[in-house]
């Protein structure tokens, strides 16, 4: 098995009271992207400054008011880490490679919730589609509104938002029924899957156990982390390799990131669609977590760290989230290794 994260270095960077007493499987990962351990899992150290925000905020849709509700997230024990799984790798699935899972014993066991997983990620991926089509047909009539205003995109947004309330011009209303039809079409079906999601995770060991408690994490992110993952968390061989899963591994002193070369690229194994999820579930995360919440004290005591460094606001914001949600997929696979060793 992959090795487990270092902790930190108490000294130099202490922690909040009230994550000092939890398991080093939980220890904040405040130095984790400035400190090299040179791990063939992606644990490395990134140079200052070298953060990006993803350039869409939220393309997944994810609404961080219905996780106002949620309760706080408890921490199983830190020798969860060592429990060993075996759970075959699928080789249809192209985007994930077989040393970043665990080898099949050739037991022939299913893990429990193997199948509830496996309708997850296929159901993520029809609503995905879904809304990726919906989106472009949006860009599609705001394309012919700019154009029926002549270029001003403030009067197209106006005639936009008038047209979507059945106000705004007759000609250009009528041109847009077609278009209007399948957006109103698309989004009922994506809800409707929506829906079978949010079903799908509620029969999960793992929802119950732990991710049910996480204020910020309703169901319908954490079906997409385990179905951007393509898996449950805790099939991945170590915790490095899910974060290099959600383009958030540091690879040879460098972040994971998108390059050219076709031979480096596929090293890399960057998916800007994944990171940009990961983006979204931090944000949501931290919204939603209250002062003194597990997760909101890690992004509060990284952002603390950055700015003592001078690092500028936005960049300290930035790394803080970033910090935060390699904490939370950290959780998730020691959670899930516990549930499935149970």
């Amino acid at each position: 098995m992959g090795a487990s994260p270092a902790p930190i270095d108490a000294e130099q960077h202490p922690q909040p009271a009230s994550l000092a007493g939890e398991s080093d499987a939980f220890a904040a990962i405040v130095d984790m992207d400035t400190h090299t351990t040179s791990s063939g899992d992606g644990i490395g150290s990134e140079q200052p400054g070298t953060h990006s925000r993803p350039a869409d905020p939220d393309p997944f849709g994810l609404d961080p008011q219905q996780d106002q509700a949620k309760g706080d997230s408890h921490s199983p024990s830190a020798d969860l880490q060592q429990l060993a799984v075996a759970l075959p790798f699928d080789p249809a699935d192209p985007d994930v490679k077989p040393d970043e899972l665990l080898p099949d014993q050739g037991d022939g066991r299913e893990a429990p919730s193997s199948r509830a997983v496996a309708t997850i990620v296929d159901l993520w991926r029809q609503r995905q589609d879904l809304r990726r089509a919906e989106g472009r047909l949006n860009l599609q009539c705001q394309a012919i509104c700019r154009r029926a205003c002549g270029g001003d995109k403030e009067a197209a947004h106006r005639m936009w938002t008038a047209l979507q309330k059945d106000g705004g011009p007759d000609e250009v209303a009528i041109i847009l029924v077609p278009y209007r039809t399948a957006i109103a079409a698309l989004d009922e079906s994506a809800a409707m899957i929506e829906r079978q999601l949010a079903h799908q995770v509620r029969q999960l060991t793992l929802w119950a156990a732990w991710a049910k408690g996480v204020r910020g994490l309703a169901e319908l992110s954490f079906a997409g982390l385990i179905g951007e993952a393509g898996r449950s968390p805790g099939e991945y061989r170590s915790v490095s390799a899910l974060w290099k899963r959600f383009g958030l591994a540091v690879l040879d002193g460098e972040r994971q990131r998108r390059v050219k070369d076709a031979d480096q690229a596929l090293l890399q194994g960057y998916a800007p669609q994944r990171r940009a999820f990961a983006y979204v579930v931090s944000t949501n995360l931290m919204r939603s977590q209250r002062a003194g919440d597990p997760f909101r004290q890690v992004y509060d005591h990284r952002k603390a760290y950055e700015l003592a460094r001078e690092i500028p606001k936005g960049h300290a914001h930035n790394r803080a989230l970033r910090v935060m949600v390699k904490e939370l997929l950290k959780r998730a696979w020691v959670a899930d290794r516990a549930e499935r060793a149970a």
